[in-house]
């Protein structure tokens, strides 16, 4: 990856999300969140084309996820332990995140800008959850439409 120079100014305005950010914010409220901070990351580092894929890679994965748990029978949900998907949310957004953005916010951390505050993901989080809950009960009115419809 290239690394970009900034002016002074611009270096001081930064900020950005730290792996360890992303990860707890991952692991607590989903992978929306996750996928979220890393678009934010890749669109601060100078790299728009990857903050647009990831944005919609994040919209993709949400309704898939949402769609397939609403689909499985309700016994089967049951039996998936609770946090089961965040922490496989939280191993393949860490994984994506040490290849694409690790040594360069580590440098850009060390040398001229700050992280974000955690309350401040905290907020995404929140709002980030209001969004996954929404898409699950469209999805759910669907789903029960369509259902209704071929009975």
């Amino acid at each position: 990856m290239e690394i970009i120079e900034w002016s002074s100014s611009e270096k001081k305005e930064k900020k950005i999300y730290t792996m360890w950010q992303v990860s707890v914010a991952t692991l607590l409220t989903g992978p929306l969140t996750g996928m979220y901070l890393m678009s934010r990351n890749f669109a601060i580092l100078g790299q728009k084309e990857y903050a647009q894929k990831t944005i919609i890679i994040a919209i993709v994965s949400t309704l898939l996820l949402s769609s397939f748990l609403l689909l499985l029978p309700d016994r089967i949900v049951d039996g998936i332990p609770g946090p089961l998907i965040g922490i496989v949310c939280r191993i393949l957004i860490n994984v994506a995140m040490r290849k694409y953005q690790h040594n360069m916010l580590d440098m850009y951390l060390e040398n001229w800008w700050k992280k974000h505050s955690w309350w401040r993901v905290f907020g995404i989080g929140i709002l980030s959850i209001i969004v996954e809950i929404s898409f699950a009960i469209v999805l759910s009115v669907i789903f029960s439409i369509i259902e209704n419809m071929l009975q």
